[in-house]
């Protein structure tokens, strides 16, 4: 189970008996306000003061730093969920929609 603590502005993650199993610093990411786990481990957070969905591995480390919106199109993620597929469906309080990211599939040999 991941949680994130806004005070301190960390992600602690804990196992099953309930013990700290890790704990890290978001660094410069603003305060989120959701977040999600994929089957594979992956945690999903949502940034709204950077527009962007950060991606962290089960060992903390930061894997993608996904840019939802810009100077010209504001895109603040308030929500983020997983898909059985991986998909992951991002809402933006302000707007009346919801964008899908569909991972792009594993290359092949």
């Amino acid at each position: 189970m991941w949680l994130y603590d806004a005070a301190r502005n960390r992600l602690r993650r804990y196992d099953a008996s309930g013990r700290l199993a890790l704990s890290l610093s978001t660094g410069s990411a603003g305060t989120l306000v959701d977040l999600a786990v994929d089957r594979a481990g992956y945690l999903y957070a949502a940034d709204p003061e950077s527009q962007a969905i950060l991606v962290f591995g089960e060992d903390g480390r930061l894997h993608v730093n996904r840019a939802m919106g810009g100077d010209r199109i504001h895109w603040r993620p308030g929500a983020v969920a997983v898909g059985p597929h991986r998909q992951i469906a991002v809402a933006d309080p302000g707007r009346p929609e919801i964008q899908v990211l569909v991972p792009e599939p594993a290359s092949r040999p």
